[in-house]
């Protein structure tokens, strides 16, 4: 039996829609009525680059989860790394955090290597 794939019905920006429908309460609500322009744009700032870093690290999660299909559909480009060799093995879900104009976000990619190679640096 096949399992479900649980990543096909979720809006992979739920996080990001979340988080603006967060800002709109806050400046529509009573509290920010009291805040002075220079409080409103100071929430604002932090609020709305929060909110951008969200969008991309939603945008890198989707992209992270189509590379994935691609390897387990068994297709996708053919990797060939700079020694010209080709790099028929592949691994899901190797990250890294880079730091973004908007704060830091995780970065999950697969990872391509020769058999040759792989074999010769593990146990």
């Amino acid at each position: 039996m096949k399992p479900y794939d649980t990543h096909a019905t979720a809006d992979p920006f739920a996080r990001s829609i979340s988080a603006f429908e967060t800002l709109m309460g806050t400046v529509s609500g009573g509290d920010a009525s009291a805040w002075t322009h220079a409080e409103l744009e100071e929430h604002l700032e932090v609020a709305g680059r929060e909110l951008l870093r969200q969008l991309l690290q939603d945008h890198l999660d989707l992209r992270a989860r189509q590379e994935e299909e691609v390897v387990r559909a068994g297709v996708g480009p053919v990797v060939v790394g700079p020694e010209g060799r080709v790099r028929p093995w592949r691994e899901t879900g190797h990250a890294r955090w880079l730091a973004s104009v908007f704060g830091l976000v995780r970065v999950t990619r697969v990872a391509h290597d020769s058999v040759a190679e792989f074999g010769s640096w593990v146990g």
